[in-house]
């Protein structure tokens, strides 16, 4: 009896206006095998990088294919201050998240991520904020 193996992938990421690129190993983003459940929450849509002027504010936006333990938001690869008045996080129902922030200024520019956790694993969807100086953009 021959045995079934799961595929391995060599994926690449480019973090576009950055000119950083790296290779790493993923898993697909779909079952491999009829009735295989993911080992990890799946996303459904993914918060899109955004570049605006400062003194604006941005909304992102991202659903899950099913429910999460949770949802985490990071900046630069630390969790964002919940505690904060500059951010703003809504849960719209049990598998839609948005993460807000107001008033964006120089500081608020880098590379943010969405966690999201079940119990099999977690995933991630990385996503960039740039913010020009007011009348550059």
């Amino acid at each position: 009896m021959s045995e079934i193996h799961r595929e391995e992938f060599l994926g690449r990421l480019e973090l576009f206006g950055l000119g950083d690129t790296s290779s790493d190993r993923v898993d697909p983003p779909f079952p491999r095998f009829p009735n295989e459940e993911p080992k990890s929450p799946v996303f459904k849509t993914f918060p899109q990088s955004a570049t605006l002027q400062e003194g604006e504010s941005v909304s992102f936006n991202c659903e899950t294919e099913k429910v999460p333990l949770k949802v985490t938001w990071l900046k630069d690869g630390k969790p964002v201050d919940e505690t904060s008045s500059k951010y703003q996080f809504v849960q719209d129902g049990k598998k839609k998240f948005k993460f807000e922030i107001t008033n964006c200024n120089s500081l608020d520019v880098g590379q943010y991520t969405a966690k999201a956790v079940g119990k099999k694993g977690e995933t991630t969807a990385a996503f960039s904020l740039n913010v020009c100086p007011t009348g550059e953009l």
